[in-house]
C-alpha cells in the first residue's frame, strides 16, 4: 500500500459502518413494530450480525493494531484520545458480541416477541449510539490528524502494518507442521 492508501482504507471502512448505521437503525424501527415488520427486521438484524462477526471485527483489528499504534508514536498527534478510543473499542466488541447472541436467541423464536425484541432492541440501540459516537470522533479529530501530521516514514509503518495484519499465517520455522 502506498501513502495514504491505509487512512484511505480505514476511511473507506467508516463509509461502510455509516450504512450499517443506518441498517441498524432501520432493523430496530422494524423490529419495534414487530408485527408488520418481521421479517425485514429479522433480515436486517442478521445482516448486521455477518457485519459484526466479520467487517467490524476487522475493521477495529486496523484501527487497533495499525493506525493507534502509530499515532501513538507520532508528535502531535491527539494522545489523551487514544485510550479513550482503544477502551471505545473493547465496549463496542463486548456489545457486539452481546448483539450476536442476542440477534440468535431472537431468530431462534416462535413468539412471544416483545420480550427478547425489547432486550436485543435495547443493545442494538446502545451499540448504535456508541459506534456512531466513536466513529464520529475518529472521522473529525484521528483522521484529520493523522493526515495532517503523517509523513512518508508514518505512511510506510501503516502499510507495513495492514500488510503483516492481512498476511496469512505461517507456521513459525523450527516447529514441524501438522501432517
Amino acid at each position: 500500500m502506498s501513502d495514504m492508501d491505509t487512512l484511505d482504507l480505514l476511511e473507506e471502512e467508516h463509509q461502510s459502518v455509516t450504512e450499517k448505521l443506518a441498517l441498524l437503525e432501520r432493523a430496530i424501527g422494524w423490529l419495534e413494530e414487530i408485527d408488520q415488520q418481521l421479517e425485514l427486521g429479522t433480515q436486517a438484524v442478521a445482516e448486521m450480525r455477518r457485519y459484526l462477526a466479520d467487517e467490524f471485527r476487522l475493521h477495529v483489528a486496523h484501527e487497533e493494531d495499525v493506525l493507534l499504534p502509530v499515532l501513538e508514536q507520532t508528535p502531535g498527534a491527539p494522545q489523551a484520545l487514544l485510550p479513550e478510543l482503544r477502551s471505545e473499542h473493547r465496549e463496542l466488541e463486548d456489545l457486539a458480541v452481546e448483539l450476536i447472541r442476542k440477534v440468535q436467541a431472537f431468530a431462534r423464536l416462535r413468539g412471544p416477541w416483545s420480550a427478547a425484541r425489547d432486550e436485543l432492541s435495547g443493545v442494538a440501540w446502545r451499540f448504535y449510539r456508541l459506534l456512531d459516537q466513536h466513529k464520529d470522533k475518529e472521522d473529525r479529530e484521528v483522521f484529520p490528524a493523522a493526515r495532517r501530521l503523517f509523513g512518508a516514514a508514518q505512511c510506510e509503518e501503516l502499510a507495513r502494518r495492514l500488510d503483516e495484519l492481512q498476511a496469512p499465517k505461517r507456521p513459525r520455522e523450527g516447529k514441524k507442521q501438522a501432517r
